[in-house]
Order: structure tokens, then sequence, then C-alpha cells
């Protein structure tokens, strides 16, 4: 227990391996009080939206919903502004998740699964539950959502969708996922085995396959070579992933034309994390 709602690493090691631990760290309850909420409020912002994760573990948007990033149905935020037909919310919409697992677990009497965290890209948005699902809506135009061509082509959905990082049938085991991190128009996934998967646009190399092209990419693919990952950051309007290793090291792919991989001066586009962007200085 800690003093806030939180997430941290605890790093075991020995001479011959180092053994990675993803801890949630939870408040006491309040004096008086024998329970806690599940979770810590948190807000995002996309590029034209906000999404609002409460205390119960509910998820609320509000902004523009042109490509259903509100995460609710188009038909329930039309409005006519100016005699335009318009899509969007000027007030917070409760976001619905059909495939959640909203059944009481009877020893501890609090709901399976819920949501614990969200991010918001340029135009679509995320969240993550206890369970380690995610779930993706909004724009799709690169296949941002991961759905593996299910959506038919579409360029968006007003609704969320459960993301499968590997491809078989119900019975194979999904990996775990502990963040999401939402950027222009790709997705970033991070498991808790330290390996990261990767959709949607690669215009700059932001998918980390040591490639860059204009197609879309609605499958997850595993970035080749990176692993023991404990964190990654990515702003909701960049096209620039980093990750933070075990041991300290930051790496960086994707867009490099401010030098915001710092490596490789000059480059526009650094498409798969070959090297760190940061090492930290040795202790003494």
């Amino acid at each position: 227990q800690g003093n806030a709602y939180g997430y941290t690493h605890v790093v075991l090691s020995t001479d011959t391996q180092k053994v990675i631990y993803y801890v949630t760290v939870l408040p006491a309850a309040p004096e008086g009080e024998e329970t806690r909420p599940l979770v810590g409020h948190m807000v995002v912002t996309g590029g034209n939206h906000t999404l609002a994760l409460r205390d119960d573990g509910t998820v609320w948007a509000w902004g523009n919903n042109n490509l259903g990033q509100l995460g609710v149905p188009q038909s329930e935020t039309m409005q006519t502004v100016g005699g335009v037909i318009d899509y969007g919310s000027t007030l917070p919409v409760q976001v619905t998740f059909s495939e959640l697992d909203t059944s009481i677990d009877p020893e501890t009497g609090v709901q399976r699964e819920y949501i614990t965290s969200i991010a918001a890209g340029e135009n679509h948005s995320a969240a993550l539950t206890n369970l380690g699902r995610v779930f993706l809506w909004g724009e799709n135009t690169y296949g941002q959502l991961g759905q593996r061509g299910t959506l038919g082509g579409a360029l968006f959905s007003d609704t969320p969708r459960l993301v499968t990082l590997l491809e078989g049938d119900a019975s194979l085991v999904q990996p775990t996922a502990s963040k999401v991190v939402t950027g222009l128009q790709h997705t970033a996934i991070l498991t808790d085995d330290g390996r990261v998967y990767t959709f949607g646009s690669n215009s700059v190399g932001q998918l980390g396959l040591g490639t860059n092209d204009e197609l879309v990419h609605d499958t997850p693919v595993r970035i080749p070579g990176l692993s023991k990952v404990i964190d990654l950051s990515e702003g909701g309007r960049s096209n620039t992933v980093h990750a933070v290793r075990y041991d300290g090291t930051l790496w960086g792919w994707g867009s490099n034309q401010n030098g915001q991989i710092r490596l490789g001066s000059g480059t526009r586009s650094i498409p798969a994390p070959p090297w760190p962007a940061w090492v930290p200085r040795p202790s003494c």
C-alpha cells in the first residue's frame, strides 16, 4: 500500500538473471472506511476530445465525435450548428464496454473486470482493464484500432473494440497488457512480459519494425529484438515512441524531425530501436 494510486516496478537481480515485477500501488482506505475506490482518477486529452476515468472504473468522454473518438454511437451525439450536421458532446457521456466482464466476484464482492487506465490519440482512444485487456475506438484510417480487418475497411468505430494481440482461436492465451499508449494515428501496447506490440500508421517508422510506409497496419506486431521493457511513453499528437528497459536505458523510434530521439542528427525518422536514445550515467 502507498499514499496514492500509482504504478511501479521491482527488479530482482542475481549474477545470471534479472526478474521484473510490475506492481500496482493502492492507497490505504480512508480512516473510518473499510474499502477504497477501485482505481485512481485519470484525465487524458486527444486532438479534440477528452476522456476521464472515475474512481469506480467507469469512463466518460466529451468533445468531438466525428470519428467516433468518444466511444458512443454517433447518432447519440448528432447536433446541428448553423445548418451543418456535426457530431460531439459538450457534456460528459459514459462509454459502454459491451465485452467487459461485469460479473461480480463472490469472494470480493467487486466487479471482475473494470477499466484501470485510459489513453487518447489524435482521433482515437484506448482503455486498459485490470485483467490486462485493451479496448480501442475512434479513427481507424491506418488500422490503429488493431482489428485485423474485421471492420471491413471502416475508417472508424464509435464503439469500443477488444484488441487481440495474437491471432488464433478462443483457446489461445493472449499476452497480458500492462500499458497502452496512443499517438497521432498509431497504437503501442506493452505486455507484462516486457514486449511491445504496435499497429497503425508507419509513415515515419513509428511502429518500430525497421521500415516506414503508407500502408494500413491493422494487425498487432511485436517489435523484434526489443525485450524487458518496463514503461512506454507517447504523446497523443506524436509520431515518436519511447521505451524504458529494465536497466534504465531509454529507447526511441519513429519521428526524429526535431531531434526527439536525439540520435541520428539530421535524420527525420528512425524506424526501429537499434540503440538507446539515452543511457544513464554509470553510478560511482
